[in-house]
Formats: C-alpha cells, structure tokens, sequence
C-alpha cells in the first residue's frame, strides 16, 4: 500500500546507526486524492491516525495521515482563504494557472513555485531531464562539498595530532637529556 511504504520510509530515514527511537519526529503524510477514497467519508478533508478501534485509544501521536479528495472540495475560487482551501483549489485546477498571472487567492509564493515545479515537469521530456539533471547536481554538489569538508576536517585533525605528538616526544626527549646532561650522567660528545 502507498501509504505505508511512504509512512515507514518518513520514518525510517530518521534513524542512523545506533539511533534512539524516542529521538524521531512525527511524521504526517498530506495525500491529495483526485478521487474520493474507497471507504465513506463526509468531508473532503480527512484526518486518520491509529486507533484501538473498541476504546478510540490513540497508539501513538507519531503519525498523523490527512487526505484531501479533490472530487467532493467544491468551494469556489473568490471564497477561499484559509491555506489548506487554497492547496486543494491549486491541486484540483493546476494545470489552467500560469505562475505569472495567478488569481490573488493563490498568489502566494508557496503556490507560485509549485506552478513553476509543475510546469518544469510537463514540458517536454527532454525540457524535464534538464530539470532534474540539474536538481541533481547540485544535490551532488552539496554533499561533495560536506564530503570534502569532513574529510579535510577529518584528515587535518589527524595531521595535528601527528605534528603534536612528534612535538612533545621531542620536547620530552630535550628534557630528558637536559637533566641528564645536568646530573653529570651523561658527557659531552660529539659523533661523527
């Protein structure tokens, strides 16, 4: 089921090596349906978590899934103002707004880059393999450039290290001679 192979991957890409599960966040899954869901609902809206069905005992406040059928949000353009109205509007009528000229109700910047993300995928499919090469790219870029900091962090602390404790051998090694040179146990002589 989609649902949860996104919800367990959210999840799980959390988790490093020897990770704490009470670290982790919530997770909750937005599903926007351009159909209404198999199951009956009233509203288009719907907010699911995991319950013990007998008692409506939360398991956990973790994971939270809201769905959005697009077929039953009927509320027209010129009276949506809350947020969740204006991403349902957008989602069930994208593919009629241009991000240059979209109605005031929508023109929020959250929505005008959704258009501009939209627009770079139905173009052409050359147009789209530009697109997410580039995206690519400079995802790579970014985590070369970490790579290349933390190996460089990692490699001029063992650098120093080695300069330290080459340091203070030598250092311990002039006190010692020093000392001994003063005790007398140890002469003056010079090797060829």
């Amino acid at each position: 089921m989609f649902f949860r192979y996104r919800i367990n991957s959210a999840y799980q890409q959390q988790l490093k090596e020897s990770g704490k599960y009470h670290l982790l966040h919530k997770v909750t899954l937005i599903a926007f349906c351009k159909t209404s869901l198999p199951m009956k609902t009233i509203g288009y809206h719907n907010h699911f978590r995991v319950l013990e069905v007998e008692d409506y005992i939360t398991l956990c406040d973790d994971l939270s899934i809201h769905t959005i059928e697009l077929e039953k949000f009927v509320t027209a353009l010129e009276k949506t103002d809350k947020p969740l109205e204006k991403w349902s509007y957008f989602m069930k009528n994208c593919e009629n707004l241009e991000s240059d000229s979209l109605p005031p109700q929508l023109d929020t910047p959250g929505i005008k880059k959704a258009v501009k993300v939209l627009k770079a995928f139905t173009q052409d499919e050359k147009e789209r393999e530009i697109y997410e090469s580039r995206k690519k790219a400079l995802i790579d870029q970014a985590s070369l450039i970490s790579d290349n900091y933390n190996s460089g962090l990692e490699k001029g602390l063992e650098k120093g290290k080695q300069i330290g404790l080459e340091k203070g051998e030598q250092i311990a090694l002039e006190k010692m001679v020093k000392k001994a040179l003063q005790k007398g146990l140890v002469g003056n002589y010079c090797w060829d």
